[in-house]
């Protein structure tokens, strides 16, 4: 299940950046510059190109397989490329994924899966497009670490064969920096209990969707959470948004709950007053088990 959602999340993740184009990036000369959004206020070095350190990564090296990450490059249309060398050594076909992923400790949703057959070899690309929202700037990538989950590729409902998290350092370990994104006046936190924090930062029509929420997250736990809405309502009236978002543990993350329009306007919804539902958070780890929080929200935008 968590593979075929991994999958999922990677397709949405190609369309929108089909959809966002090919951005020029400067790449030779070192800048420096201060950007204020409404959710953040971020100064910014730009390295020059020679200023990256990278040392090649062995991610696992086992009876089974290898997993190691032999270098990284900027790419003008997908962001930051991990260069990745992975190998099967056992008799079973494996797919391996990337389940869990952050950049500076924020959640991100890498382009990754490859399927690599009994005793065969593979180099595959990890890459990493606009995942922040627009106005959101986290910095340069200094940290990227990911959990890599290596499965049976004939069987999707068997154990992984293995899981390992690694850490990817562009700038050098010592360089590594933690994203802390700065309180407006203007946020609304929903849920702020002993797992996770949420946060309303934004709310507003949306051109895809209809209607959508901006939210951020702060998973102060050791556990993977997945995180999802039910039994939400608009103006007093049931509608199902489309959401649900992965937070790794001791990470935060941006998302938005979307509504499409339709299904507003279906009910007589002109104009949003206000907002209920519920949030579940479920240890990502264990899909079967009870989940770990289930908080009432309601919130006026």
């Amino acid at each position: 299940m968590k593979k075929l959602l991994a999958l999922l999340l990677a397709l949405a993740m190609l369309t929108c950046l089909a959809a966002c184009g090919e951005s020029e990036k400067p790449k030779d000369d070192a800048t420096t510059t201060t950007t204020t959004t409404d959710t953040a206020t971020t100064t910014t070095t730009k390295p020059q190109e020679d200023e990256f350190v990278f040392e090649e990564v062995t991610v696992l090296d086992d009876e089974n397989c290898v997993i190691r990450i032999t270098g990284i490059e900027e790419d003008k249309l997908w962001g930051y490329t991990l260069k990745g060398y992975f190998e099967n050594k056992s008799d079973a076909d494996y797919m391996i994924s990337v389940d869990a992923a952050t950049i500076n400790g924020v959640a991100a949703e890498p382009l990754f899966a490859v399927d690599v057959a009994a005793g065969k070899k593979a180099k595959e690309d990890i890459s990493f497009g606009d995942v922040f929202p627009e106005g959101v700037d986290i910095g340069e990538y200094t940290d990227i670490a990911l959990t890599f989950s290596v499965s049976d590729a004939e069987d999707w409902e068997a154990d992984a064969v293995a899981e390992e998290t690694a850490h990817v350092y562009p700038l050098g370990k010592d360089k590594a920096t933690v994203y802390t994104r700065e309180a407006q006046e203007t946020d609304q936190v929903l849920v702020d209990n002993d797992l996770f924090t949420m946060i309303a930062i934004g709310t507003g029509e949306d051109e895809l969707w209809g209607y959508t929420t901006d939210v951020y997250f702060v998973n102060k736990s050791d556990k993977n959470l997945l995180l999802s809405v039910d039994e939400a309502s608009v103006n007093d009236f049931m509608a199902e948004p489309f959401f649900a978002t992965a937070l790794p543990a001791e990470s935060c993350a941006f998302g938005e709950i979307a509504w499409f329009g339709e299904s507003l306007e279906d009910s007589g919804i002109d104009a949003v007053e206000s907002i209920e539902f519920t949030l579940s958070a479920m240890d990502n780890d264990d899909w079967l088990g009870d989940p770990l929080a289930e908080e009432p929200v309601t919130f006026t935008p």
